[in-house]
């Protein structure tokens, strides 16, 4: 997901000393995107995942999304305009490169415009090739300045429902207008964090667990923690 970030915006990183030894991490080509100002994520697990694990369950009992539905990762990026996302969609997003992108480059993939979801929106459903694996389902949604990357994979082929229930949840939601705290059990707050559904929208969410969150901008690749602040590096 964040070489998807890179690669969208066709964004050239020129090497440096630091860099021009060993290959940059994703993470720290994400901080070198022009007019970025954040790149939030949070993965979602279904509650057979955690089996044996000691994490809580979900506090609802009204199941939202299928048990086949095993996995979602949300990303949120965050622009000074609209320019920059508009202009993704327009000369980057095609079916190989998001068949790559998923890790199913022989692979079939369907594509098409989903109407009247946030200023556009393109949804991809790849298949992996493979007859014991799980189809992905890929979602992308422009909302002004704001670029959402919505992926599920499950035991099923129709995905849409999923990924297009959490678009629809984070295009009614609002960025926090205070500072982003991070939370240890995938429940950061503030800034564009607030477009996630959190482990309290139990019946929204059904099956699924938030698992991690993500600050690619400021902590990288790995989780984030407590108690680290949004200034860590």
């Amino acid at each position: 997901m964040l070489l998807l970030i890179v690669t969208l915006l066709d964004v050239e990183i020129p090497a440096t000393h630091a860099n021009q030894d060993e290959e940059s991490s994703p993470a720290d080509l994400v901080r070198q995107l022009p007019g970025l100002n954040s790149a939030i994520a949070r993965r979602y697990v279904s509650v057979d995942f955690f089996a044996g694990f000691p994490v809580p369950t979900p506090a609802g009992t009204t199941p939202g999304f299928e048990s086949s539905i095993t996995r979602v990762e949300v990303t949120v990026l965050e622009f000074d305009n609209s320019v920059i996302v508009t202009s993704a969609f327009a000369t980057m997003l095609n079916d190989d490169l998001v068949a790559g992108l998923v890790g199913h480059h022989d692979s079939t993939i369907e594509s098409r415009d989903i109407d009247n979801l946030g200023d556009r929106a393109r949804y991809y459903l790849v298949g992996s090739g493979q007859d014991d694996d799980l189809p992905t389902g890929f979602l992308v949604v422009q909302d002004a300045n704001l670029a959402f990357l919505i992926t599920a994979k499950g035991k099923t082929a129709d995905l849409v429902p999923t990924v297009r229930a959490f678009a629809d949840y984070m295009l009614a939601a609002e960025p926090g207008t205070g500072d982003v705290v991070y939370g240890d059990t995938a429940n950061s707050t503030g800034g564009t964090f607030d477009l996630l559904p959190p482990a309290e929208e139990a019946p929204f969410l059904g099956f699924l667990i938030p698992m991690d969150d993500y600050d690619l901008l400021n902590i990288g690749n790995s989780p984030v923690t407590v108690p680290a602040t949004p200034s860590a590096g």
